[in-house]
């Protein structure tokens, strides 16, 4: 009989991202990543896999950001983080790894020269003192600052360095910077030509804090010069094979994170750029959120004839990729599907190595071949066959102002009788559920809870139009289409209406807290990593400016009052039914405060039951990307917490501080006991 996904089932997972794919299109090198339970850590190494078998390259525990020579026949890799190294391994041979260069904080965004000469990567460095934004006391710790951004919720508060770039000469080891004192520079890419290399970097300025410029050095005379003018965001900049027109994903919306991301084409001598996916009406990138992986940039990568570009695009709950035509902007599908694919690479021939996730499968390597046809190298956790896993049922909801909205049910496997139902809502607002693995949901389902999402307006992947429809309408129209989801599935037979619960991180738990206090509609709720005070967040939070834009609001002229207005915390004191209040101490998106505001009020002058659970290093990214057990420790007080007020545990089951933290039902006998398991 197969079992329930339990928490400590994370400790078991095993994930793939970054593949490179071999030049012949035989096979694809990944970075796998494992949990050291004894650790408490993420372990990373670094496996190729090949039509027969797959084999590790590296031993780890750090090794990430694979870059395989243009020859194929070595591999550059960054490996350890105080401080991390480059280093290289030859495919195919014994010897083992040799690091170059100097050790640096965060080297990323490895970039091969044509030639296989030099590597260019990126990491931090301090600037020269008339350009630095902040300046640290190493003794005290002390910070100046005089401009911005000044932290981020991956970095935390920045000490005075910044992502500057670099080119290491791989036989002497021979390092020097480039670009002089520009900062913030992201993902180098050569020219064909081995002379030049384009980069993406902030754009300064006091209010441009999303804006980025395309720019392109002389590797020989260290010239900058501009290409984009930083009317938007902007990244991955590739040339073209025939090195005359370079390549980039962003848009030109400004500041404006309510925007998706387009593909644009611009000649290197400069000039207006042309997106090649505004037709599209579909944000470039993977937008789709679960809980094994963190967001990232979004690439484009030019077909080896130079008349196609290829990127990622996010549609309607699904991520594949794409390529689009140079000349007339014509679209075809490389690699669709009701699936998550997080990344990719090309082959010259025009194979294709992606790594995807589907509803029931968190990772898998795969070859897709130019005819379409696709070939799986690994799927990396075959221990989940033994597990009850849930397919998700697809839903069209009606929406109250018309339309449908797109939403996912999962159904417990062993449903007796009516079961209670969690309505979970997304981060964002603009990001979207789909069809990806979320072992949150798997596990809840596992514990007799239906667990239903969806993509209410502001979700991307439906079209700009939808995308913007909640501007300025936090908790108006959004909320109406999540309550219109919730009783579409509560209707059905087996589902009990009276034992329904709201869940959400970020934006998702803004929603949380502004449902329970404007209706009577749920039995209990869990507000993750939440936004209570909009006017407070807009000062206090990496990003809180966007408020302005989300909400349409004008700080300046209105004092922050429209932001006030719309916060979820006014509504706090009529909140009367039992909340569970999640979040990480090192949040610097909603910062921790936002969280205790929410508490005081509930704690102090409320008249709900109010519990309150802080994980000391949990930053925004804690439910993707944390240290595992605080990962887990999150998963056990989910279902703890849904368990009691949804009545699925005895009356008596303990209360007492520190309960949400037991081990589920099931729990003690699975512990994760499949971690030697391999593909």
């Amino acid at each position: 009989m197969k079992r329930a996904l339990v928490p400590a089932d994370l400790y078991a997972i095993v994930q793939a991202f970054d593949p490179q794919i071999l030049p012949d299109g035989s096979g694809a090198i990944a970075c796998v990543e494992t949990f050291d339970r004894e650790r408490d850590a993420i372990v990373r190494s670094l496996w190729q896999f090949g039509p027969d078998a797959a084999h590790p390259l590296t031993v780890g525990p750090d090794d990430r950001g694979p870059a395989l020579a243009p020859a194929g026949d070595t591999l550059a890799f960054v490996c350890g983080s105080a401080p991390s190294r480059i280093a290289l391994v030859r495919i195919g041979a014994s010897g083992g790894t040799r690091t170059i260069g100097d050790p640096a904080p965060a080297i990323a965004d490895l970039a091969w020269s044509p030639d296989g000469t030099r590597l260019a990567y990126t990491a931090l460095a301090v600037p020269d003192p008339a350009d630095a934004t902040v300046y640290r006391d190493a003794a005290s710790g002390a910070l100046h600052v005089r401009g911005g951004p000044y932290k981020d919720d991956g970095r935390g508060l920045f000490d005075g360095r910044t992502r500057m770039l670099f080119v290491v000469d791989v036989a002497s080891g021979a390092t020097r910077r480039l670009a002089g004192s520009i900062d913030d520079i992201t993902l180098p890419a050569w020219s064909p030509d081995g002379a030049s290399i384009a980069f993406a970097r902030r754009d300064g300025g006091r209010r441009a804090r999303m804006r980025g410029v395309i720019a392109i050095v002389d590797v020989a005379s260290e010239r900058v010069r501009a290409v984009t003018a930083g009317d938007g965001p902007a990244y991955a900049p590739v040339f073209s094979p025939d090195g005359r027109t370079i390549a980039f994903a962003g848009h030109r919306h400004g500041d404006d994170n309510r925007f998706g991301c387009e593909a644009f084409v611009v000649p290197v001598d400069g000039g207006e750029p042309r997106s090649l996916t505004r037709a599209l009406d579909r944000p470039v990138g993977n937008v789709l959120v679960g809980d094994l992986r963190s967001g990232a940039m979004p690439r484009v990568r030019w077909s080896a004839r130079g008349d196609e570009v290829a990127m990622l695009v996010t549609n309607a709950g699904a991520c594949g990729v794409i390529a689009v035509a140079i000349g007339d902007g014509t679209a075809r599908t490389l690699a669709g599907g009701e699936r998550d694919v997080s990344g990719f690479s090309l082959a010259p021939g025009g194979a294709l190595a992606i790594a995807y996730a589907t509803p029931l499968e968190p990772s898998t390597l795969a070859i897709v071949a130019p005819d379409g046809s696709e070939r799986v190298l690994a799927s990396l956790n075959p221990w989940l066959d033994a597990c009850a896993l849930v397919a998700p049922e697809r839903l069209a909801v009606a929406a109250p102002d018309g339309g449908t909205i797109d939403a996912w049910l999962l159904t417990p496997p062993a449903a007796g009788g009516d079961v209670p139902l969690a309505l979970a809502v997304h981060p964002g607002p603009h990001a979207a559920y789909g069809w990806t693995f979320v072992l949150e949901y798997q596990m809840l389902a596992g514990c007799g809870i239906a667990v239903v999402f969806g993509n209410p307006r502001g979700s991307l992947g439906y079209g700009e139009a939808f995308g913007l429809a909640g501007t300025g309408d936090w908790g108006g129209a959004d909320a109406r289409e999540l309550l219109a989801i919730v009783d579409a599935v509560s209707a059905r037979d087996g589902i009990d209406a009276r034992r329904v619960a709201c869940i959400g991180q970020s934006y998702g738990g803004f929603m949380v807290t502004w449902l329970l206090g404007h209706t009577a509609r749920f039995a209990t709720g869990i507000s993750m990593d939440a936004v209570n005070d909009l006017a407070g967040l807009y000062g206090a939070s990496d990003v809180g400016w966007s408020m302005e834009t989300e909400l349409a609001a004008d700080v300046a002229r209105d004092a922050g009052r429209a932001l006030f207005e719309r916060s979820a915390l006014r509504a706090a004191r009529a909140i009367t039914v039992p909340l569970l209040i999640v979040h990480g101490e090192r949040d610097q998106r909603c910062p921790i405060d936002q969280a205790e505001q929410l508490y005081t009020a509930l704690r102090y002058d409320g008249t709900s039951e109010v519990e309150f659970v802080r994980f000391a290093g949990g930053t925004h990214e804690l439910s993707r990307s944390g240290n595992p057990r605080e990962r887990m420790l999150r998963l056990r007080a989910i279902a703890n917490w849904l368990a009691r007020h949804l009545g699925l545990e005895p009356a008596n089951a303990p209360s007492s501080a520190g309960a949400l933290f037991r081990p589920i039902a099931g729990e003690a006998v699975a512990g994760g006991a499949r971690e030697e398991s391999r593909w």
